[in-house]
């Protein structure tokens, strides 16, 4: 199924945007390990997904939309980050899209992505909590 596939995608760019954060500012973020769950919302609940993650102080000097290869299918046109929150939309193909708004609040962040694959949409929520320090067993690294 296409849109379980791009739902996937997305949560995978989700985890490549917090590990690019660094720990510049702590109001904005605290490096460390992070759990950070997705939530369907629209256009119909599912259990919730997670994901940990390490956030290295030296991983970027702030947050900011997720870097891909020039093979990659999907490509971020537009984003940034503005004060603490951050907003990126991203393009897979002339039918795929998804808007991306994360707002950071040091040991936690929360967010929605929106997503639309033809005619179809959905809505994720994104929740994430710091967990601890990172160490060996966080295993979503990169």
């Amino acid at each position: 199924m296409k849109s379980v596939r791009y739902i996937q995608w997305v949560g995978v760019l989700i985890v490549f945007a917090a590990l690019a954060m660094s720990a510049q500012s702590p109001k904005l973020v605290v490096p460390g390990r992070w759990e950070v769950t997705l939530q369907n919302e629209l256009p119909y609940p599912a259990p919730p997904v997670t994901y940990t993650v390490c956030i290295e102080p030296g991983a970027a000097e702030r947050p900011e939309p997720p870097k891909g290869k020039p093979s990659d299918r999907c490509k971020v046109v537009e984003g940034g980050t503005s004060g603490n929150v951050l907003s990126y939309t991203a393009r897979c193909g002339s039918k795929s899209s998804s808007k991306v708004r994360i707002t950071y609040r040091g040991d936690q962040y929360e967010g929605v992505v929106e997503l639309t694959e033809s005619t179809e949409k959905l809505r994720q929520r994104i929740t994430a909590r710091r967990v601890g320090a990172c160490d060996d067993a966080t295993v979503e690294q990169e």
